[in-house]
């Protein structure tokens, strides 16, 4: 007994559970859904109680339409609901929504399994009823039902004759003895005794017309004159004898006394329960028979209507469920599917909700949950990585950035994989330019010494080698290369070039060799300078008067010769010395066109044979005070010119050099053109270096005092084909066919 009790405390506690889980997965819809089906249900069992006329409807014909209306409502609103799931479904599968056609499918399929035996088992349904009414409504049993009906009729017909006969027997005697029997009670107790005896009664009752039972017998329940229909007392009245039905196991019979007052004999037979019981339901069936016969059509539309609302109750139903299953079955994949395209549109967070599928798609979502956890930790994990080799990577870049020398990493091809904004300054390109270039396009002179490291193939090992590159600007530099091969891949190669600009270096450290050479020149040769020339002249001026004519000449003649070269030779030590230790630049901020007026109007004067022009740009301000010292730049200037004039020496035709002055990024610029044979594009940096020159009688000297006085005045020293900077219109300009030589002072000097 406990075992059974705790079992079923057991199972109600799952169906609680299973409650509770329903009633948290279902919306409101399925639960109202869920609710109609099994109000459905059990309306259908009820239609069927009122079809069979089970209690309590019994034979009411109300009943069964009042039910047949509540199922045609429940109908309708699961048609309702279906019809709204169905026309979901269908617009997710115009919106392409990814599962919808495998749900639609789901839902045909169950659909179909689901309604096709309902509608079957209804239609045959249907038919065994119409031809099982038919049937029944056949000539034969009509015959055999009206025929059982007339032995019944006949039986009890026979039975109430006999008692008709017995009463008015009985109701003669009593009439006949009135006399006597109305003056003597017990005579009439008697009377009565002896009749019923004789008739075989089973009760006899005398009562008059108030229902007072004068004399009875054999009274087996008490006599009650209600129950006699009042018709019956009026038939009763007009000397009609009076035959009573209705009793289970009895025929009664009743008629007036004609010899006395107002008195009514009762009389009952007891007859076979089974026949009387046998004889109404005879009558019954009979009845309903003919009920049925005369209702027919109707009972089959009304029948038909049943078996159609009920077929069409549970196929709706059916449908319902076969969508919920379908949607249990499909929503999975459906969730599946989205969460696929989420992990393939790059969202890795995408998890499938395992609480409401079943087992084998609860173990799906869970190995793909684990999956994606698995991918996004991964991913997370190479973001990271990637990260801080993008960290390193932009940390090695901002080093590399910030150093000046030029680095390119090259592939086993010779192709550059990487470069530093250093290198692409070096070679004057921009660096998404240099990548995915061969070395041999950027750097054709490296190559020998490239292919010499490769075939050495010694990992780590430094070559060093000096080039000489000319650069997209026809300017040659002089780098310092080194170059290191490293193992890129398995069965590839690399390597790392490291180069230097030793342009400036070099030249900067001829420039202190020559400088020091000049101190040393200048210092051993101007000694014995002033001894020679005072010599010179001490002979000249001694000997000279004492010599003959012929002799004198050829006397001064030397003289001359050795002091005039002494005079050369001291004014190319001065050059010496100037160029070794030039004098500190006092800077002051003056207007400096006056200087360049009157430079102008003195080379005008000393080269008579060179025409001079000025050409000024249209938004420059003569007065604008421009940091320099006067005295340098007045060299810087005559020197320049003079080199313009002496480029010119021997040219036909008219000589000409121009001036132009200009302000830009706030620098003042004064260029000298000529119509010269220009510059030689070839050494043009080398110009600038000391003791080198293409003029005979040249030193070398003047450009490298000239770019020592430009930088000393934080400027610059350009040499190029036209103006290189020019923001406003010239005035009167006239372009030359010779060298550009411009000198840029900026307006904030440093000094």
């Amino acid at each position: 007994m406990q075992k059974t009790l705790k079992l079923n405390d057991t199972w109600v506690s799952k169906m609680k559970r299973y409650l509770k889980i329903w009633l948290n997965r279902k919306t409101l819809a399925n639960r109202f859904v869920g609710i109609l089906i099994a109000i459905s249900v059990v309306c259908g069992l009820l239609t069927y109680g009122a079809i069979t006329d089970v209690p309590p409807f019994g034979q009411s014909s109300n009943a069964l339409i009042v039910m047949l209306n509540i199922d045609l409502v429940i109908l309708l609103a699961l048609v309702v609901f279906v019809c709204r799931r169905l026309i979901t479904l269908y617009i997710k599968r115009k919106q392409g929504v990814a599962g919808s056609n495998l749900h639609i499918r789901l839902v045909f399929v169950f659909s179909l399994l689901a309604a096709v035996p309902a509608i079957i088992m209804a239609v045959f349904s249907v038919g065994f009823f119409y031809f099982g009414l038919h049937g029944w409504l056949d000539d034969r049993v009509r015959s055999a039902i009206h025929g059982s009906e007339a032995v019944a009729n006949a039986y009890l017909s026979e039975h109430q004759n006999l008692i008709r006969a017995d009463v008015i027997a009985m109701a003669t005697d009593l009439d006949r003895e009135a006399d006597i029997l109305s003056e003597n009670p017990d005579s009439m107790k008697k009377m009565i005794k002896t009749q019923s005896f004789l008739r075989n009664f089973s009760n006899v009752y005398l009562f008059n017309n108030i229902g007072s039972v004068t004399a009875q017998l054999n009274a087996t329940q008490p006599f009650n004159f209600h129950d006699i229909p009042h018709k019956k007392i009026q038939n009763a009245v007009n000397n009609q004898v009076v035959i009573l039905e209705g009793g289970t196991d009895s025929i009664q019979a009743f008629l007036k006394l004609m010899k006395y007052d107002n008195l009514y004999l009762y009389v009952e037979r007891s007859v076979d329960p089974k026949v009387l019981a046998h004889v109404e339901r005879t009558r019954t069936g009979v009845a309903q028979y003919q009920e049925i016969q005369k209702h027919s059509t109707r009972l089959q539309i009304l029948l038909s209507a049943i078996y159609l609302v009920v077929t069409l109750l549970l196929t709706v139903a059916a449908i319902w469920y076969a969508l919920s299953f379908a949607r249990r079955l499909g929503g999975p994949i459906t969730t599946l599917i989205n969460a696929s395209e989420q992990v393939k549109a790059g969202d890795l967070s995408a998890r499938v909700d395992t609480s409401r599928a079943m087992d084998e798609f609860k173990t799906l979502g869970r190995a793909f949950n684990t999956m994606t956890e698995q991918i996004e930790t991964q991913q997370k994990e190479l973001i990271e990585a990637n990260a801080q080799m993008d960290f390193r990577r932009r940390f090695t870049e901002t080093i590399l950035g910030g150093v000046s020398t030029g680095i390119l990493s090259l592939d086993d091809d010779g192709r550059v994989t990487l470069a530093n904004n250093a290198s692409g300054d070096l070679l004057m390109s921009d660096i998404g330019q240099l990548l995915g270039q061969k070395i041999a396009y950027l750097m054709p002179e490296i190559v020998p010494y490239l292919d010499e490291a490769f075939e050495e193939n010694k990992l780590g090992a430094v070559k060093n080698c000096e080039i000489t590159l000319r650069r997209r600007d026809e300017s040659v530099r002089t780098f310092l290369v080194r170059i290191v091969v490293e193992k890129m891949d398995d069965n590839q190669r690399g390597a790392i070039l490291t180069f230097d600009d030793l342009t400036t270096v070099l030249a900067t450290q001829r420039k202190a060799a020559w400088a020091d050479i000049a101190r040393r020149i200048a210092h051993e040769i101007k000694n014995p300078l002033t001894p020679i020339q005072l010599s010179a002249e001490r002979l000249n001026r001694k000997y000279g008067k004492s010599l003959s004519d012929k002799d004198r000449a050829v006397f001064d003649q030397c003289t001359d010769t050795i002091i005039r070269h002494v005079g050369d030779i001291k004014t190319m030590v001065n050059s010496f010395a100037d160029f070794a230790k030039m004098p500190d630049a006092v800077i002051k901020a003056a207007p400096i066109m006056p200087l360049v007026r009157e430079i102008l109007e003195l080379n005008k004067t000393g080269y008579e044979d060179v025409q001079f022009s000025l050409s000024l740009s249209n938004d420059l301000n003569e007065n604008t005070p421009v940091p320099h010292d006067e005295q340098q730049i007045r060299q810087v200037l005559t020197n320049l010119i003079k080199n313009a004039v002496e480029a010119m020496e021997g040219q036909e035709g008219e000589l000409s050099v121009a001036l132009s002055c200009y302000v830009a990024n706030e620098s003042f610029y004064i260029t000298i053109n000529d119509n010269g044979p220009g510059l030689p594009q070839d050494n043009i940096e080398k110009l600038i270096e000391p003791y080198v020159t293409h003029k005979p009688k040249g030193t070398g000297l003047g450009l490298a005092i000239v770019k020592k006085i430009i930088e000393d005045h934080d400027g610059q020293l350009l040499f190029t084909s036209d103006l290189p900077i020019i923001e406003g219109e010239m005035k009167e300009f006239t372009k030359l066919s010779g060298a550009f030589v411009t000198m840029a002072l900026p307006y904030q000097s440093k000094a």
